[in-house]
């Protein structure tokens, strides 16, 4: 985990500097959770079904919900489509600071889903 770690870790500090907490920047650390919410998921097929992590995302998310159960397939799916919005969708102004902030906190939790489960099918 400690990639995972180094990268949520390093989100954070980009959201806790004042200097940073504008528009690239935020865009910045919502890639930078993003890619934690990556390096875990890879982590975890590497685990669960070797080979997996080498498939596209939307076939990963597919075959979440039968290797994690369906809650943590959520979360995993909803913080990655909420982060590539922030980080894709231009506006002007970029993405809110505390909806960036939430949306780590979301990684967070999903991560540790994933470190955690042990092949449990639990909806």
């Amino acid at each position: 985990m400690s990639d995972v770690g180094d990268l949520l870790d390093a989100a954070d500090r980009m959201l806790d500097d004042p200097a940073l907490t504008s528009g690239i920047w935020l865009r910045a650390a919502s890639l930078v959770y993003r890619a934690a919410l990556e390096e875990a998921l890879s982590d975890f097929w590497v685990r669960r079904a070797n080979g997996l992590q080498h498939a596209n995302g939307r076939a990963q998310m597919a075959c979440l919900r039968e290797y994690a159960g369906e809650v943590l397939s959520r979360e995993v799916s909803n913080a990655w489509g909420e982060l590539s919005a922030m980080a894709h969708h231009r506006t002007e102004l970029g993405p809110d600071p505390l909806a960036v902030r939430r949306a780590g906190q979301a990684v967070r939790a999903a991560v540790a889903g994933l470190m955690g489960t042990g092949g449990r099918n639990a909806s």
